[in-house]
Order: C-alpha cells, then sequence, then structure tokens
C-alpha cells in the first residue's frame, strides 16, 4: 500500500498532518533495538488519514521499519502493543464476566440437585456449558 509518489523523497522531511516531523524520529530515533515511532498518515486500503504505529530499527547504516495502521478507537501517540495489550485485557475482563456468570448459573443449578432425574439434570448441566464457551466466543469478538 505504499504511496509511489513519495518513491525518492528523504525520510526525515516527512511531517503528519498535526506537524509532527515524524520522518526526523524515524531517521534520528532508531537503535538496533528498535523503537515505535507514531503519527499520523494516510492509508491507502481504507483511503482516510489514521494513527500509525512503526517499528523502527538501524541495522549499519540502514534504517528498517514496518507499520501498522492502528485500530478504530486507539489514539495517535499510542503503540501498536500498547492496542494489543488493551485488546487482551477486554477480552480477559469479559471472559471473566463470562464465568462469573456460569459460576452463578452453577450455583443455581447444584441448588437444584436431587430435585430432578439424572437425564434433566445432565441436560441442564449441558446447557450451562454451552452457555458458557457461547459467552467466552461472544467476547473474542
Amino acid at each position: 500500500g505504499a504511496d509511489v509518489a513519495l518513491n525518492g523523497t528523504p525520510v526525515d522531511t516527512f511531517i503528519d498532518i498535526h506537524g509532527k516531523p515524524f520522518g526526523t524520529a524515524i531517521m534520528n530515533g532508531a537503535t538496533e533495538e528498535g523503537v515505535w515511532v507514531e503519527y499520523t498518515w494516510f492509508n491507502p486500503v481504507g483511503r482516510e488519514l489514521l494513527p500509525k504505529s512503526s517499528w523502527i530499527v538501524r541495522h549499519d547504516s540502514y534504517v528498517f521499519g514496518a507499520g501498522i495502521y492502528l485500530p478504530e478507537g486507539v489514539s495517535d501517540g499510542e503503540t501498536a502493543a500498547q492496542a494489543e495489550s488493551q485488546k487482551s485485557e477486554e477480552l480477559t475482563a469479559a471472559s471473566s464476566a463470562a464465568t462469573n456468570e456460569l459460576d452463578v448459573d452453577r450455583l443455581e443449578l447444584e441448588s437444584t440437585d436431587g430435585m430432578m432425574d439424572e437425564p434433566a439434570q445432565a441436560v441442564l448441566e449441558g446447557s450451562v456449558d454451552d452457555m458458557a464457551e457461547e459467552a467466552v466466543e461472544a467476547a473474542k469478538e
């Protein structure tokens, strides 16, 4: 998705829509260990300006980089790693909520022990397990 019109343009002259000279940050900030550089750039696939986070590495006299347009709701300045961490935390919270609901359902189920025959109890236990699986799958989406 690179913009062919930028071929041959010195990277250190790149400035984003907010006036951030991210090209200078790329060229001067690159290390052998690698650094994240955040900026806003035009996504040619979605045809819109989006926050972008690029991992930049210096090797000998060369600078290499790979960038990702950040998902909706991620602010400029937030790295892709931070965005992924937040998504993981949200998934964990949703999974925990589903587990708590499952625990409540199991408590209710246990209180019915002895009150129904074994086939009915098995069907009820199966539906609680199915509900838990569905809740976890829904949380992943």
